[in-house]
């Protein structure tokens, strides 16, 4: 089973392509809960419990995490072998680039069998083929996959991506090749923020075999009608959503709102 495989199958065991963000703000959290990476690892853990029915996997926003140091970095790994104890499908959004023996040592440390190993990670093209090429071996070879930055969902983007991001898109679906599934998707998806609305149409023409990760619901304006346009059969598409389930309350009963937040798109994604 490689990595399109099993994305497929959590999204088709929880009828979700709901994915957790984990982005544990500290001045967002509930004031009972420590600024410290045990108190960020904590609200983490609560709120997964009360909405891991609902979300095909988590989304773990390492700059979060990395403010605390070494401290942070452990929270890290224990939420990861929490995460995988519920087998929710686990993705490090790290933006991670290089080239040569460190993009290999990037590639083995959080698509490896460490303790920071997961089943996929987003990586900046910046560099090009040779920035990428050490990732997508460790996809052809395991039941990893990685997520490509196409066109994100921030306003400033197209001060540069406007004129690159087409050219990028060909080249993910280049280099997702050799990680084809059965299921009509590669290993190697697509960062593309939903704020770019009808724009997912041309996107999806461009990489008609990849995933595609679509940040930038609710609180950035992207609206998930134009996200789920773009799947095929139920799939191709996971929505990575965030603040609107981590925030939903505060308080003795955030765990509360966060469930039903959690519920509520769930229910919406599946019309």
């Amino acid at each position: 089973m490689n990595f399109s495989e099993k994305l497929e199958t959590a999204v088709r065991k929880k009828s979700s392509c709901l994915m957790l963000g984990l982005d544990p703000n500290l001045s967002k959290m509930p004031t009972h809960f420590p600024k410290t990476a045990q108190g960020a690892q904590n609200f983490c853990t609560q709120i997964l419990e009360v909405t891991e029915k609902f979300i095909c996997g988590i989304k773990i926003q390492m700059a979060y995490f990395e403010v605390f140091g070494s401290e942070g970095v452990r929270a890290v790994e224990n939420l990861i072998s929490f995460a995988k104890s519920k087998n929710l499908v686990v993705l490090v959004d790290g933006k991670r680039n290089d080239i040569g023996s460190t993009c290999e040592a990037y590639a083995t440390a959080y698509l490896g069998s460490g303790r920071l190993g997961v089943d996929s990670l987003t990586v900046n093209p910046f560099l090009g083929t040779d920035g990428i090429s050490p990732f997508v071996k460790l996809c052809e070879k395991n039941d990893r996959g990685i997520f490509v930055l196409v066109k994100t969902s921030n306003p400033s983007a197209v001060e540069f991506q406007e004129t690159i991001s087409d050219k990028i898109a060909e080249k993910v679906e280049l280099w997702g090749i050799t990680t084809r599934s059965t299921n009509g998707f590669s290993s190697i998806g697509a960062v593309v923020g939903a704020t770019n609305g009808e724009e997912f149409k041309k996107f999806r023409e461009l990489m008609p075999h990849s995933w595609i990760l679509a940040p930038g619901i609710g609180a950035q304006g992207g609206k998930m009608e134009d996200v789920l346009a773009a799947q095929k059969d139920g799939l191709g598409v996971i929505i990575p959503v965030s603040r609107s389930i981590l925030y939903a309350g505060s308080g003795e009963s955030f765990s509360q709102k966060a469930e039903e937040e959690a519920e509520r798109l769930w229910k919406y994604q599946k019309n």
